[in-house]
């Protein structure tokens, strides 16, 4: 069994079921089905879509975070800057499970120690939290470790994708 996450995303149609005893889990994302294989040896806690570089998609899955799904996410979050290109970031919590307090600790860590990184490469982060209490986890994040560049909570994704797509993409540096 693979110790490292391998994703396969399709583009299906909404609307097609995979059979109940399948390999596959779905997610439904818009009017796209992204789905991803149990190839891994962990359930993911996010999907990482770059297919629109410069803006990124993080659609987290609902999937509860444990230790090895959530370092994976943050690891792959960080592997996005790799390029060292401007981009900026929307983060999909729409069926986002709530992460345990020592998961959240992590993420203001990540956001501390990728603090340069973030304001030198991206433009901005739009979050799509419909759900109150996801807010309110963001926030707690936040006090934890402010965010270090420009961003916006949103309801839905057409909003943060007007958002998004007024920053300024050619600046070379925000610091």
């Amino acid at each position: 069994m693979f110790r490292e996450i391998h994703t396969i995303q399709y583009k299906m149609r909404v609307g097609f079921e995979w059979p109940s005893k399948s390999k596959f889990t779905k997610i439904h994302v818009s009017k796209t089905l992204y789905s991803k294989s149990c190839f891994s040896s962990m359930d993911s806690y996010a999907i990482i879509d770059e297919s629109n570089f410069p803006i990124i998609r993080i659609r987290f899955t609902g999937n509860k975070s444990t230790d090895q799904n959530f370092q994976t996410y943050l690891d792959q979050t960080k592997a996005c800057y790799r390029l060292e290109k401007r981009l900026a970031i929307i983060f999909d919590a729409s069926d986002a499970a709530i992460p345990s307090l020592s998961h959240q600790k992590m993420q203001a860590n990540w956001l501390k120690e990728n603090e340069q990184l973030m304001k030198e490469f991206c433009a901005g982060t739009a979050y799509i939290i419909p759900n109150a209490a996801i807010r309110a986890i963001l926030k707690m994040i936040f006090s934890f470790q402010k965010q270090p560049v420009p961003y916006k909570i949103f309801e839905s994704e057409p909003e943060a994708n007007t958002w998004v797509n007024g920053l300024d993409m050619d600046r070379n540096s925000t610091t």
